[in-house]
């Protein structure tokens, strides 16, 4: 076997040397061998999938040849052929080669001087495409073990040298029905400060593509005076739902994929002076059609719930400490006005440092000395001092090997907590905020999002850990939003602040 990056470098290192004495009369030509001079192999992985479409055009799938060697001003060819089903059965003992008469392909390529790759399309008409898909369904019911492939190779032209390892491509042939993708195929969650709907295929698309969208604004309060553990709380709560507007959602009104372009997105970009926190509206996708002709979709008869947790996404754990990496995005609840009560503590590890801003030390429940049960479930007071527009709530693990213990814990406001009993809390007029997960060892830190709300007591409830039944919190930190939020005067919505105050008369 020829091994050209190795000869090529040893050949590269005698120029070098050559080039050092000024007296050499040696020229390139007579330090290259005419072999390396010109080298041309294929750039693409050798074997790998061929889609393509039964959509009653021609289809093409592409590969690359580049062109290499010491000697790049100079012209070279290659030819190209398909294997035949003995050379390609070295390879795979089940692989079928697909007859080169289904397809078109050039059979030879000329490299101009100094050009570095050529690109060369495989193409197929609709007639060998229908073909080939029933060539192939009859050959996985005969034989389900094989497949066929396109085999393509390079052959040595003139003085052109092929690289020996990299001369062939092996394609395994799928042919599928068009099929529009939406991003979106059933209740998902978003996250960062911007979001994208998108709606794609997977071919050049030379066709008039279409689709029914529908987006629905969430209710405030969905599913009020019903139990919010049918959407997974484990206590009974009321839903809260903030709507997210509907003008951030852009080109709303588009139901058509021009020619030329594969894909198109519906980008979320919230107006200006939109507070942080968590968003729903509904989202109705179907009815593809292709040149008026329906076609399948992955989310056909789509109604999705859709999550928007929008906030900065700002990397927090770049601080290094709680209270200070969200600053110019939101406004922090002074930790000094919060009261952390939980139902269990180990008291080398109280409950203030949960809430002290360090997230070196920490608060753990009882597993030894201290008060509460050793066993979950059970619940945590936090009590903010006063009311407060809560929109994020930031909590940090615990700063060593154990930090899985804190799997997760779910979120609530409460009109009003009793924590005089400490190991029996009470409440009263639960609001689910959300579950707040958290995914592996490394992830230390999160800004929670929750649906924007007015409260002065937030309730957690801790029914899971990564680590037995132990959990634990180094600090958190819970955020109001800057660009507060004025409630609608329900007496007087239209001008709120001035209820006895008349409108003035516009001047004629």
């Amino acid at each position: 076997m020829k091994h050209i990056l190795i000869k090529t470098g040893i050949v590269a290192a005698a120029m070098f040397s050559f080039a050092a004495c000024d007296n050499s009369e040696l020229e390139l030509d007579n330090l290259i061998p005419d072999e390396y001079k010109r080298v041309v192999s294929i750039k693409d992985t050798p074997s790998a999938d061929m889609e393509l479409f039964d959509v009653g055009v021609e289809m093409k799938s592409s590969f690359t040849i580049i062109r290499s060697g010491g000697d790049p001003a100079l012209e070279a060819a290659t030819s190209i052929r398909s294997m035949t089903q003995e050379e390609l059965a070295v390879y795979g003992a089940d692989y079928v080669l697909v007859d080169p008469s289904y397809y078109t392909i050039p059979s030879e390529v000329d490299f101009a001087p100094n050009q570095g790759y050529e690109i060369i399309d495989i193409t197929f008409t609709p007639e060998s495409i229908v073909e080939l898909r029933q060539k192939i369904a009859k050959l996985a019911e005969e034989s389900p073990n094989q497949a066929y492939y396109v085999a393509i190779q390079l052959e040595q032209k003139g003085e052109t040298t092929v690289n020996d390892e990299k001369f062939y491509i092996l394609r395994r042939l799928v042919i599928s029905d068009a099929q529009l993708q939406f991003n979106v195929t059933g209740d998902a969650t978003f996250k960062g400060n911007t979001m994208a709907m998108t709606v794609s295929v997977p071919f050049e698309n030379n066709f008039d593509i279409g689709w029914d969208i529908e987006f629905e604004s969430a209710s405030v309060e969905a599913d009020n005076g019903t139990s919010s553990t049918a959407i997974g709380s484990a206590l009974e709560a009321k839903v809260l739902r903030k709507a997210l507007p509907l003008e951030a959602i852009q080109n709303a009104d588009v139901r058509t994929l021009e020619q030329g372009s594969s894909s198109f997105s519906y980008n979320v970009t919230m107006p200006e002076g939109t507070p942080y926190g968590t968003y729903y509206f509904n989202v109705k996708f179907g009815n593809a059609t292709l040149n008026g002709v329906p076609i399948e979709s992955n989310a056909d008869g789509l109604d999705a719930m859709i999550r928007f947790d929008y906030w900065p996404a700002v990397d927090v754990a770049s601080t290094a400490s709680s209270a200070t990496a969200l600053a110019e995005y939101a406004t922090v609840v002074p930790q000094a006005d919060m009261t952390f009560v939980p139902e269990s503590q180990q008291n080398s590890d109280p409950a203030a440092q949960a809430i002290d801003g360090n997230v070196s030390n920490k608060w753990e429940n009882c597993w030894g000395s201290g008060y509460g049960t050793t066993s979950l479930p059970f619940n945590a007071a936090l009590d903010l001092g006063s009311e407060q527009t809560v929109t994020m709530v930031e909590i940090w693990r615990r700063n060593d090997s154990m930090v899985t213990d804190l799997a997760n814990v779910q979120c609530y406001a409460a009109e009003s907590l009793d924590y005089s009993d400490r190991e029996n809390i009470k409440y009263t007029n639960l609001t689910y905020l959300g579950t707040l997960d958290f995914e592996g060892s490394s992830d230390r830190v999160r800004v929670f999002t929750v649906p924007t709300i007015n409260t002065r007591y937030l309730l957690f409830y801790f029914g899971a850990s990564g680590r037995g039944s132990a959990v634990s919190i180094a600090d958190m930190c819970v955020w109001t939003p800057k660009v507060a939020e004025t409630p609608e005067d329900p007496e007087n919505p239209e001008n709120p602040e001035n209820p006895e105050e008349t409108p003035e008369t516009p001047a004629e």
